[in-house]
């Protein structure tokens, strides 16, 4: 029953990362959150940051194929972004890493970044503007550009255990007048080079004691990523047709209020 539920949340996630861009990484790692700390498994912010990066690769992958497939593809620009990206996985894994970094801090960073979230796309669909385009497709993102857009979502993504789409998405089509389906499709292929990057490191880390399944290869836990990896792949391949096919303003609405409640569990639980 557990495992299905599992498959759920990656379905879910999955869908939110093919139509808006995200990753993914705002679902797996709460639930994955929640997985470590019930088995009290040591530093669960670690290991929910590396195998949460891991889920997102892989759904960024899916997701990427089907913008392929679509022809929707700017391959240049999503890999100047994501090879700085890499480099802001670098710094933030040194910072997630340190002695200075705890659940408090991952926890409190996290919720943040929830209610950051959630209230961009409770503003963007009230003001009807969750597909309207906005500047030219033509237009390149400059390396400078891409220099801040890049290693601003590595650094949060290796701290938080998200794609860095929070960023990547934001930055592109609100500030560099990026359209929103370029944007969608740029931040989907950068967020595989950032999110592999950032499991990687904390792969090749040694946690002082084991995961909740015998699947593991240093911060990273494969057994209890697969499930939601099962359905991450199905629905982001789903999300990425559907991009241009539905009105997405309840689906944001929706997904903020998700944000807003898992923000204040998480709060909740570190303060009390």
């Amino acid at each position: 029953m557990f495992f299905f539920i599992l498959i759920l949340f990656g379905l879910f996630a999955g869908l939110l990362s093919g139509m808006l861009g995200i990753g993914g990484g705002l679902i797996f790692a709460p639930v994955l959150y929640y997985l470590f700390d019930f088995n009290e498994v040591q530093n669960p912010e670690l290991w929910t940051i590396g195998s949460s990066l891991f889920c997102t690769c892989v759904t960024a992958l899916s997701g990427t194929l089907k913008h392929i497939q679509m022809n929707n593809i700017y391959n240049k620009e999503s890999l100047r972004i994501g090879v700085f990206g890499i480099l802001g996985t670098f710094i933030g894994n040194t910072i997630a890493t340190s002695s200075y970094f705890s659940h408090r801090e991952f926890v409190t960073l996290f919720s943040i970044l929830l209610i950051y979230t959630g209230s961009t796309f409770i503003r963007k669909a009230a003001a009807g503007k969750v597909a309207a385009p906005a500047g030219d497709n033509n237009k390149k993102i400059s390396w400078i550009q891409a220099l801040k857009i890049g290693s601003g979502g590595g650094l949060v993504a290796s701290l938080a255990g998200v794609g860095g789409g929070i960023i990547l998405v934001p930055l592109m089509n609100l500030f560099y007048k990026t359209p929103f389906t370029k944007t969608v499709s740029i931040s989907v292929y950068a967020i595989i080079l950032i999110s592999f990057s950032g499991a990687f490191q904390l792969a090749l880390d040694t946690p002082a004691t084991s995961g909740v399944s015998a699947f593991t290869l240093g911060f990273v836990d494969f057994g209890a990523s697969f499930a939601l990896v099962i359905g991450a792949f199905a629905g982001a391949n789903l999300g990425a047709y559907l991009h241009d096919r539905v009105n997405l303003s309840y689906l944001q609405i929706l997904f903020a209020i998700l944000t807003f409640t898992v923000s204040g569990k998480m709060i909740y639980d570190a303060l009390f």
